[in-house]
């Protein structure tokens, strides 16, 4: 299926976020901002692990890559659109 993804960082000062999917960083799924706000798809496939068909999971992170802040509040919502 297709995944939306929308995380939103509020902090005092300006911060650098970005996506990761799998411990991988994606292009494109960073913000820079008061607040900081990612708004990116994901797919997750099904495949074949040992003869059974699974589906293939996608670990979501987000690592500040700016300078040292604090983030007050995140927000994470993942919607599941196909």
């Amino acid at each position: 299926g297709i995944y939306h993804i929308t995380a939103t960082f509020e902090a005092a000062a300006a911060v650098s976020v970005q996506l990761l999917v799998n411990g991988v960083v994606v292009d494109g799924a960073t913000s820079t901002g008061t607040p900081a706000v990612i708004d990116y798809f994901v797919v997750v496939d099904s495949g074949c692990v040992l003869g059974t068909n699974t589906t293939i999971s996608q670990n979501i992170s987000f690592q500040n890559v700016g300078a040292a802040a604090t983030i007050d509040n995140v927000i994470v919502n993942v919607v599941k659109e196909v």
